[in-house]
């Protein structure tokens, strides 16, 4: 499989997808802004706010979260996998079977 292919596609969807935002949202947004006086400029501003306090919150304090909790998930993970009836499995990791 070539995956430097898929890598450039990534990449050029990213492009169109950025392109096409920002040749409908800006006219868009300049026609709701002329068209409700402002107010819609007020709300576009108080949403970028309100996502900036949200990434300032995961970053102050979620992702370390994140981390501290990362070794009781992995352990969770263990011993859900150990718990697991070995029809669950797939036919690669039941016991006896080799291949």
């Amino acid at each position: 499989m070539n995956y430097d292919s898929e890598e450039q596609g990534s990449g050029r969807a990213t492009f169109v997808a950025l392109a096409v935002a920002i040749l409908f949202g800006i006219p868009c947004t300049g026609f709701l802004v002329a068209l409700t006086e402002g107010y819609a400029l007020v709300a576009i501003v108080l949403v970028a706010l309100l996502g900036a306090v949200a990434g300032a919150h995961y970053l102050l304090w979620g992702r370390s979260m994140a981390q501290d909790t990362a070794g009781e998930r992995e352990e969770e993970e263990l011993r859900e996998t150990l718990e697991a009836n070995e029809w669950d499995l797939p036919d690669t990791k039941r016991p006896g079977h080799y291949r």
